[in-house]
């Protein structure tokens, strides 16, 4: 699948602050540079490798330093839709909603549970372990940054969890006021107590949030609409405990079947490609992080029983 490379450009002009030659950093891949700053769609394995180039030849603070320098305008419509919100629950419900339409690198999931809140972030491409932790270590920053513009209190986080090894900048991830930190984790997660989010954020009077809130509500709507189809599919398996079936993401999105058959056969691919390529990607990640028992890891991958899981797994060995 194509998609903008919205936050490779975003990183790529920070980077330019460190070193205004775009051929130190992509370094022979001076057409890349440019169709990056022009955000002509690229395949996903394109700007996932774009990405791995990126973090091997920045500073090891690099990733870091992109996200003490966000700012809620960079989030674009939903940015503005955030600072209207009520409460910090309204923000991160938001956020997980409308934040494809910023084509983030990950796709943001949040829930509450057993009296903590998960804000759980998958990644959208297939990553290699060094962009991965590239583009985690620029959101948390981010995460931190962009709270603290909305909100001066303790958002009651806990623990913060990483599916990769610990590197050799650990600490820096203790000084960001996380709590405890877990690396090898199977998930990219942010947790906290609850009853935190309740507070209001007071940035604006009741009056002018009910005039301005519905209207950005509907910007941010028409923002995410706008993407393509493929991409709003592959992102809804990503958001979901177990991938939904065809009718089942054509109810989501209140189309018939038909419908989003014909879109996505419009856009080069189908609802059984992208269900393929998200239980790729997401059984390598299940396989690497977790210990999931086969019934588990097969429901989880959207299959009937083990058997069926067992057939596919012996056809991608092939």
């Amino acid at each position: 699948m194509k998609d903008k490379p919205v936050k490779l450009r975003a990183y790529m002009r920070r980077r330019h602050l460190i070193d205004p030659q775009p051929d130190n950093v992509l370094q022979g891949l001076a057409p890349c540079a440019q169709a990056i700053e022009r955000l002509e769609p690229m395949e996903d394995s394109l700007v996932a490798d774009l990405f791995d180039i990126l973090a091997q030849r920045s500073p090891a603070d690099f990733a870091f330093e992109c996200g003490r320098r966000a700012k809620i305008g960079d989030l674009g419509v939903l940015g503005y839709r955030l600072l209207f919100c009520r409460d910090m629950r309204a923000v991160f419900d938001s956020w997980a909603r409308y934040s494809s339409g910023s084509h983030p690198p990950f796709s943001t999931i949040f829930e509450e549970r057993g009296g903590q809140w998960y804000f759980i972030q998958r990644p959208r491409l297939h990553f290699s372990e060094t962009a991965m932790r590239f583009c985690a270590e620029a959101a948390l920053t981010s995460f931190v940054r962009l709270n603290g513009q909305m909100i001066d209190s303790d958002l009651g986080i806990r623990r913060l969890e990483l599916p990769y090894a610990r590197p050799a900048n650990w600490r820096d991830y203790e000084e960001l006021g996380f709590g405890e930190v877990r690396f090898g984790a199977s998930d990219f997660a942010i947790i906290g107590n609850s009853g935190a989010l309740d507070q209001e954020l007071g940035l604006n009077d009741p009056e002018t949030c009910q005039m301005l809130a519905p209207q950005l509500e509907a910007m941010a709507t028409m923002a995410v609409e706008e993407s393509s189809w493929s991409d709003r599919v592959f992102a809804l398996f990503q958001i979901r405990s177990r991938p939904p079936t065809k009718d089942e993401v054509a109810t989501h999105f209140g189309v018939s079947g038909r419908t989003l058959h014909r879109e996505l056969i419009r856009e080069g691919t189908s609802y059984r490609e992208l269900l393929h390529r998200h239980r790729c990607q997401e059984a390598d990640r299940l396989r690497a992080n977790t210990t999931l028992a086969p019934k588990e890891l097969s429901w989880r991958l959207g299959f009937l029983d083990v058997g069926s899981y067992r057939r596919w797994e012996r056809q991608q060995n092939d």
